[in-house]
Order: C-alpha cells, then structure tokens, then sequence
C-alpha cells in the first residue's frame, strides 16, 4: 500500500512532513509559496490523511518502518536531492533515516540567525561555505583606517583573507585591488574566513 502525497513545482525538492494527528494538506500555503522555485512534496504518514495504518507482523509501524516507507516513496518519485523540513525532533530523525541531504527547522533556524545578527558587531552578512568556512562581508575597523592592506596584514593577524572591496558609498564589490590599497573609513571587506574565527573576531570587537 502506498503513501498519500502531493508533489507540486520543480527544482530541487524540498520534503514536508506533518506532526501527529495531522495531515499533508498542513504544508499548502508553503508548498503554494516554494514550488515556483522548488519540487514540492508533502506525504501523509501512515494512518493519517489519506494513507491507511500500515501493519508489520502484526503491529504498528515503529519509526524506522515509517523511515524505510518514505524512503521508498522517494526513491519511486525519483529524488535526487532532498531539503527536509520537519517541526518535530521525531520526523528529524525520521527525515536523517531515509537519507535527506539536509533537515531544517525553518523556524528555529530563523530565530537563531537572527538573534546572531542582533549581536554582531561587524559583521555585515554570512554565508557557510560549508562546516568549517565562511564567505562573510564585513565593516573594516577605525584602527585600520588610513593603512595599507599589507600593514594591517588581515590574513595573518585575524585569520581572513579578503577577496572583495566595497568602498564607502559604493553598490559594487570589486575585487581589483592590491595590497598597497590604503582603507578608507567606511569601507567594507568581503573575506573568506573560518566561522568560528571571524565570529571571535566579531565578538571581540569594540567597536
């Protein structure tokens, strides 16, 4: 017996699962929202919406039962590439057993960036490269005003190589520069860093 599911959009295909009691039709103002952009697909776990209650020997489905049971319905609807969503600790686990490349909480990611962004200080933008780095844009110090990249040496000193400039006023980062390049205040710095680095950094900062 199979899944009751909706699959609506393309793109990379982002996977949502309900929490007890309820059903798939739960995610439709989301689906509505992301499938001009993403392969949406919402599944009715077994005995809710239109999905029955599966049985093995005689008993309810136990969580990897229903973990191997999406996972087939995945695999039937040829998925690539899988972005989980899922509100409980239970469909996380559920999501990570069938092999979704990434399980998000949108809401609680979402509060914890941006209680991060209300504390950063010099930080003007930060994206993960991966686990370990970041491409991150930030405010350049008053105390580097008026020297040269190659005085200040931000590679060494703070760990950041800087890749992009974007200067006081300026719309446009552009990453023709030199280190004899004198900072002007004002100016930003696009640099390539390890996370928890130029968030030291940052905290440190006093300005």
């Amino acid at each position: 017996m199979k899944l009751a599911f909706i699959d609506e959009g393309k793109g990379p295909v982002l996977v949502f699962l309900h929490s007890y009691l309820l059903n798939k039709e739960i995610w439709k103002s989301q689906i509505d929202f992301f499938k001009k952009d993403f392969r949406c697909i919402s599944i009715d776990l077994p005995g809710h919406g239109e999905s029955n209650n599966f049985v093995v020997d005689g008993d309810s489905l136990s969580l990897n039962n229903i973990a191997e049971e999406v996972e087939k319905l995945l695999k039937e609807l040829n998925v690539p590439y899988v972005i989980a969503k899922a509100r409980t600790k239970r469909k996380k686990i559920i999501l990570e057993k069938v092999g979704a490349d990434r399980v998000i909480n949108t809401e609680k990611e979402m509060a914890y960036k941006l209680a991060k962004h209300l504390l950063r200080r010099s930080i003007v933008d930060l994206v993960e490269l991966d686990e370990e780095y970041s491409i991150v844009e930030i405010r350049t110090l008053k105390d580097w005003e008026g020297k040269s990249l190659s005085n200040v040496n931000i590679r060494r000193v703070y760990g950041m190589n800087v890749v992009g400039i974007k200067p006081q006023g300026s719309l446009k980062m552009t990453m023709d520069f030199s280190a004899d390049y004198i900072i002007q205040p004002g100016d930003h710095f696009l640099v390539v860093s390890k996370t928890k680095e130029v968030e030291k950094w940052d905290f440190l900062t006093k300005e």
